[in-house]
């Protein structure tokens, strides 16, 4: 297979960083892990050391940090509603945006930390534009720890533990810790697939537009969601029907640029909410009343684009709600994992079946459907 989507290696991954940002670098078992102070990020997750990143990162990566914007990629740290912080018309789910607070923030690194931990953390004003409230001081806190292979599997490896925290002052409103996941397509005509644990044949909860029967399936004990960058669609899955035993909460099956191998990205937390109540983020499809927890985003063309630059998808959790603090601030915090794996696409599927939790392999999305 011949990649069209760029792969960036973890020692380009490091050069280009390393002129806009400080770049910390830990290892795992076979892996590497690369972080970078600019947006409090996680920006290579690579299972072999000199092998491919499973992470996407945008191919314009150096321009997007000189300019101070917020896409350039990896695993990061938001908050949840989303409508309440990233719609200025939150009630119409109009004027979408990222506000520069937020993302790529002020983060800062802890020099304190121990050696195999990284600390980082940004305290800012931010808005809430559902409120139309400012909350000073407001801060994100995130916590790397490399993390060793957890099912002791064999394979090409690496993985990080992660302790995030999101800390409003001053209001008693209801908002959650959001971890998003942006994972590499290697092209088009070869998706990815987001495969999502769940009780039985789930519900399919439509976020942004109906997705389509041939972008996502609700199969016996899992659901999947073909990941491709051709159109935009967003699905998530309520907490009542995860496991609540399986500490997977998501994963992304896909082949490497080369061809030959097959990545697999996992989160896990057992952070997350059990019941409706306990869930903050609406969907923007007035369609879809209830409220997801496990997420999955496929990107594409936005408006005026036939294709879109940015070919990714996402895997996403939203964590427990905030609980109210002595010092009448409220905090939302959670401890998760992330894992990639490289192997066979036979491995990756044995693999995927053990984490699932299914009697047989899952079905992964085949060659292009065009």
């Amino acid at each position: 297979m011949s990649a069209t989507h760029p792969n960036i290696s973890a020692q380009t991954l490091r050069a280009t960083l390393a002129p806009h940002t400080d770049v910390m670098v830990r290892h795992s078992d076979s892996g590497q892990l690369v972080f970078a102070r600019y947006g409090g990020r996680l920006l290579g997750l690579y299972p072999r050391a000199d092998g491919p990143n499973a992470l996407w990162v945008n191919p314009a990566l150096a321009a997007t940090l000189a300019a101070g914007e917020w896409l350039s990629g990896g695993e990061r740290l938001w908050l949840a509603p989303e409508r309440d912080f990233f719609y200025r018309d939150p009630a119409n789910f109009g004027g979408v945006h990222v506000p520069t607070a937020i993302d790529p923030g002020a983060w800062q690194v802890d020099s304190a930390a121990r050696e195999d931990t990284l600390r980082l953390s940004s305290t800012f004003d931010l808005y809430d534009c559902q409120q139309q409230q400012t909350y000073r001081q407001s801060c994100l806190q995130r916590t790397f720890r490399p993390f060793s292979d957890p099912y002791a599997t064999g394979l090409d490896y690496v993985g990080v533990q992660i302790q995030d925290q999101v800390t409003l002052r001053q209001t008693p409103r209801r908002f959650c810790a959001w971890s998003i996941t942006q994972v590499y397509l290697p092209h088009r005509s070869h998706p990815a697939t987001a495969l999502i644990p769940t009780r039985d044949q789930a519900d399919i909860l439509a976020y942004f537009d109906a997705i389509p029967a041939e972008q996502a399936e609700a199969c016996r004990g899992y659901i999947r969601f073909r990941l491709d960058a051709a159109a935009i669609y967003k699905l998530a899955v309520r907490p009542e029907q995860l496991n609540p035993a399986n500490p997977v909460k998501a994963l992304c099956l896909a082949p490497c640029p080369d061809g030959t191998d097959w990545c697999c990205v996992v989160k896990r937390t057992q952070a997350v909410p059990r019941t409706q109540a306990e869930c903050v983020d609406i969907a923007r499809n007035p369609a879809t009343r209830l409220r997801g927890v496990v997420q999955s985003y496929n990107h594409g063309p936005q408006a005026g684009e036939s294709v879109t630059p940015h070919h990714f998808g996402e895997i996403e959790i939203q964590f427990n709600a905030a609980q109210p603090a002595a010092d009448n601030s409220a905090r939302s915090r959670a401890q998760h994992e992330l894992l990639a794996y490289s192997g066979s696409r036979t491995q990756m599927l044995a693999l995927a079946q053990q984490l699932l939790q299914l009697e047989q392999p899952p079905a992964v999305y085949p060659d292009s459907i065009d």
